[in-house]
C-alpha cells in the first residue's frame, strides 16, 4: 500500500502540489512554452527551472520579479492566474531529456519532473496569404505574398517559381513575393511557392494572376485557392450586439457586377449558403442581402443578434470556376461588454474553476458594479445554463481520466503485490539454503575430527602390530629354540611388506625339516633362513 500511495503522489496534482505536461515534444529549431501551474500559497515564491529530475538538478533560468531570460531560455510568472511559463527557443536534439518545474521554499522545493523530447520533423505545406489591402491590385498597385510552413523543423528554405514557357523558372529566394503589372509577361500567369529542410520539401497552392488592362489604368486579380486579391474585399472583422442588427459590407469588382453574390457560414470546413441575390433585395428570415451594383457592393444585414451567431461568415460571387470569396468573422457581445457606446452596465460574473483533485468545484462570484437591468436574470440564466453544460463535460472527462489513471494503478498495485511475494519466496529459498550449508558446514567440522581421531587410531594400530611382529618373531625363535641373542648375530632384517614381497618364494616340507635339522646341530644356512621367512 506504501508503494500505492507513493504512485498516487507522483501522478495526481494534489492540493499544494506543483504540475504541469508530463511529456513534452519539441520541434528542432523552432520554440516550446511549458506551462507550470502552482497553488496560491506559492504565489510570492521564486520559481525556476531546472535541467534534471533529482534534488540537485541545474538551474537554466529563475523568476526575478515577473520576467527573466538567461539564453535561449526564458521565465514569466504570472501570480495572478497561478502560473510561471517556460519558454526555450531555438530548440536543438541535445535539449532532449527530464527537467523540472521548481519552486523555492523554506524545505525541500516542491518539485514536479517532466520529459520534453525534440525531434526533426519534414515541413508541412507552405500557407501562402496577402500582405497587402485586398482592393490594392485594382487601383494597379503592388500584391504582396507571404509563403510560410507553420511545421517542420529549421532552418526552412524557401523558394518562388514563376511559370514559363520552358517550365518553372525559380524568381526569389525568400518566403515573400511581391507582383505589379509590370511583373506580367502574360494575360495569365501562374506561381507558387517551395519551402524545404533537410528532411525533404512541400510545395503550396498554386497563385493565379489575370490582367485587365483598362487603357490608363492597370488592374489585375490574384487568386488562392479562391480567395481573390482585387476582386472581392470586406471587413475582416465585424462585431455585433445581443438583439440590434449589423451590416455587412460586401466589395467587388465590375467585371462581376451581374453575377449572384451570397453569404454562408462556415461549418466544419464547409460553407452553409444563408442567403443570395435574386434580383437586387432578398430577405431569409432574419438576414437581408441588397447588390448595388452601380457602387460595386452587396450588403448582407442580420437583424435580432443572438450570441450563437458569432462565427465565420464568407462573401462569395458565383462564377463557373472558383467562387471568389471573403472571410468575415462576427463576433456578438452582449450589450454590457460593448464600451463607448452609452450602454447601461449589467452584471459582471467572474467564473473560477478549480481542477484540484481533492475539491472539484465551479465558484460563481456575481460583483453588482452598476444598476441591474431587466434582462440581467436571463443574461445571467444563460451564463448558468453554459457553465452547467461546461461543468458537465469537465466532471465527464474528469471521471474518465480518473477512472483510467484509477485503473492503471490497480494494475500496478497488482504487479507489486506480484514481485513482493516473488520476493519472499525468493527470500525463504535463500534461508532455507544458508540453514542447510550450516548443517553441511557443522558435518564436515564433524567428519574433520573424526578423521583426525581415526588417523591417531591407525597410527596406535600400525604400532601395535610392528609390536607383535617382534614380540611374535621373539616367540618363534624361542620355539625354535634360538636365544634371543642370536637375532642380532644372524643380521636377520626386520620383517616388514618390503620384505615379504622380496622374498616371497615358495618352500617345500623337505626346506622345512632341512632347517629344522640343522638347528639340531647348531648350524644356520640358507634352508634356515628361507624357513625364517616363510614362517615370518
Amino acid at each position: 500500500m506504501m508503494w500505492t500511495l507513493i504512485l498516487l503522489i507522483g501522478f495526481l496534482p494534489v492540493s499544494g502540489a506543483l504540475w504541469a505536461e508530463k511529456h513534452v515534444r519539441g520541434v528542432v529549431g523552432r520554440a516550446i512554452t511549458i506551462d507550470c501551474l502552482y497553488e496560491e500559497k506559492y504565489r510570492s515564491h521564486t520559481k525556476y527551472w531546472c535541467h534534471g529530475w533529482t534534488l540537485h538538478c541545474s538551474v537554466l533560468v529563475e523568476t526575478n520579479g515577473q520576467h527573466r531570460r538567461s539564453g535561449r531560455v526564458s521565465i514569466t510568472d504570472n501570480p495572478e492566474q497561478r502560473i510561471f511559463t517556460v519558454t526555450m527557443e531555438d530548440l536543438h536534439s541535445g535539449d532532449s531529456g527530464w527537467y523540472s518545474c521548481g519552486i523555492e521554499t523554506t524545505g525541500v522545493d516542491s518539485r514536479f519532473n517532466l520529459e520534453l523530447k525534440v525531434n526533426d520533423e519534414l515541413v508541412s505545406v507552405p500557407v501562402l496569404r496577402y500582405l497587402s489591402p485586398a482592393n490594392i491590385s485594382r487601383l494597379g498597385g503592388s500584391v504582396s505574398l507571404s509563403c510560410e510552413s507553420f511545421q517542420g523543423s529549421l532552418p526552412i528554405h524557401y523558394r518562388w517559381y514563376e511559370q514559363t514557357s520552358s517550365g518553372y523558372l525559380t524568381i526569389s529566394d525568400t518566403n515573400e513575393l511581391t507582383l505589379h503589372c509590370q511583373s506580367f509577361k502574360h494575360t495569365h500567369q501562374q506561381y507558387y511557392c517551395s519551402a524545404s529542410n533537410w528532411l525533404g520539401a512541400r510545395s503550396s497552392a498554386m497563385v493565379n494572376a489575370t490582367v485587365f488592362n483598362n487603357g490608363e489604368i492597370c488592374s489585375y486579380v490574384t487568386e488562392i485557392n479562391g480567395t481573390i486579391s482585387g476582386a472581392l474585399w470586406a471587413e475582416d472583422k465585424v462585431r455585433g450586439v445581443v438583439g440590434r442588427a449589423v451590416t455587412i459590407d460586401c466589395h467587388c469588382a465590375p467585371m462581376y457586377r451581374s453575377h449572384t453574390k451570397y453569404l454562408c457560414r462556415m461549418w466544419d470546413h464547409q460553407c452553409t449558403s444563408l442567403v443570395d441575390t435574386n434580383g437586387t433585395t432578398e430577405q431569409y428570415g432574419r438576414m437581408t442581402i441588397r447588390d448595388n451594383t452601380s457602387q460595386g457592393i452587396f450588403t448582407v444585414t442580420m437583424e435580432n443578434l443572438v450570441s450563437n451567431d458569432t462565427g465565420h461568415y464568407r462573401c462569395g460571387i458565383t462564377t463557373s470556376g472558383n467562387d471568389p470569396a471573403f472571410d468575415v468573422h462576427l463576433q456578438v457581445s452582449d450589450a454590457s461588454n460593448v464600451n463607448g457606446k452609452g450602454e447601461k452596465s449589467s452584471e459582471v460574473v467572474s467564473v473560477s474553476i478549480s481542477n484540484s483533485v481533492s475539491t472539484c468545484r465551479d465558484v460563481i462570484e456575481v460583483n453588482s458594479i452598476g444598476k441591474k437591468e431587466e434582462d440581467s436574470p436571463a443574461t445571467l440564466g444563460s451564463i448558468m445554463e453554459t457553465l452547467r453544460k461546461h461543468k458537465k463535460v469537465f466532471s465527464e472527462e474528469f471521471q474518465q481520466k480518473f477512472h483510467h489513471l484509477s485503473t492503471e494503478i490497480k494494475q500496478i498495485d497488482v504487479k507489486l503485490d506480484s514481485i513482493q511475494k516473488t520476493l519472499i519466496e525468493h527470500d525463504k529459498r535463500l534461508q532455507k539454503n544458508e540453514d542447510t550449508l550450516t548443517i553441511l558446514d557443522a558435518k564436515i567440522e564433524d567428519l574433520q575430527q573424526l578423521c583426525e581421531k581415526q588417523s591417531k587410531s591407525n597410527e596406535k594400530l600400525r604400532q601395535k602390530i610392528i609390536n607383535l611382529e617382534n614380540r611374535s618373531r621373539r616367540n618363534n625363535l624361542r620355539i625354535l629354540g634360538l636365544e634371543e641373542l642370536m637375532e642380532d648375530q644372524l643380521n636377520i632384517p626386520t620383517l616388514s611388506d618390503d620384505n615379504r614381497k622380496q622374498f616371497d618364494l615358495p618352500i617345500s616340507y623337505e626346506e622345512i625339516a632341512e632347517a629344522v635339522c640343522s638347528l639340531h646341530s647348531g648350524k644356520v644356512d640358507s634352508s634356515f633362513i628361507k624357513c625364517y621367512l616363510f614362517f615370518f
